[in-house]
């Protein structure tokens, strides 16, 4: 088995759909990201892991994305969902490996590791984060407790289906609910066994456009480490102490 960061071989990629679903996002995915879409890091993170990507956006969205690929020069196929659900019923079962745009910054490590796990078995893969926020329980609009939140995590991404959960779903004409995560997870857990592997803090999903600012900054701040560290390296002094993550 690869270890977390090992690089896929071409012979160890294995046969699998990857989609970046745009679907019931809304517009945020059409933030901008390091001066462009966000949901273009999604895409480029996954064509470095697997050989082919589909962007699945609305009817209404489909001219938008194709321009904005376009001006990216990525060359990537745009299906709308029913479009993108028949192709898969034309070719043979797989592993689907989903990725959420709204987690535009999820490392190319965690999806190599997460798809390589979904190939040793009929287990569904799922990337998570812990939940950081307090949780609380409420009555009639009273707070009455704390949950204890060691035990809950949030979806981030990717989201891997197994080839066993894919067939019987074609054969039952069954389409996996790309248009939110946890939906897709409830799906998941309904049809078999989901096995769940830590994101990082970069793997964190946006929710609004501020949100989306402050994952810029953490990645540049990130960067910036990085090239401070192999500063001190080349002068042999100390390099800086990162940030405890989020």
């Amino acid at each position: 088995m690869l270890g977390y960061g090992d690089p896929m071989t071409d012979a160890s990629v294995p046969d699998v759909w990857a989609v970046v679903p745009l679907d019931g996002r809304g517009g945020l995915v059409h933030e901008r990201l390091h001066q462009r879409p966000l949901y273009l890091s999604a895409v480029s993170t996954v064509s470095r892991v697997v050989p082919e990507v589909v962007v699945r956006a609305e009817p209404d969205d489909l001219t938008r994305v194709y321009a904005e690929l376009g001006a990216a020069e990525v060359a990537t196929p745009v299906l709308d969902p029913a479009a993108w659900w028949a192709a898969l019923r034309d070719t043979s079962p797989r592993l689907l490996l989903v990725h959420d745009p709204l987690c535009p910054l999820a490392p190319e490590d965690l999806i190599r590791t997460t798809l390589e796990r979904a190939t040793d078995g009929d287990r569904s893969w799922a990337a998570v984060r812990p939940v950081t926020d307090t949780v609380k329980t409420a009555t009639s609009s009273r707070i009455t407790g704390t949950i204890d939140r060691s035990g809950l995590v949030v979806v981030s991404s990717p989201i891997v289906v197994s080839a066993a959960v894919m067939t019987r779903a074609l054969a039952d004409d069954d389409p996996p609910p790309l248009h939110e995560p946890t939906t897709l997870l409830a799906w998941l857990r309904a049809r078999g066994p989901v096995e769940t592997v830590p994101a990082p803090s970069m793997g964190r999903r946006v929710d609004d456009a501020s949100s989306v600012q402050l994952l810029e900054c953490m990645d540049e701040l990130s960067h910036q480490l990085r090239q401070a560290r192999r500063v001190a390296g080349l002068s042999g002094a100390p390099g800086p102490t990162p940030p405890a993550p989020a």
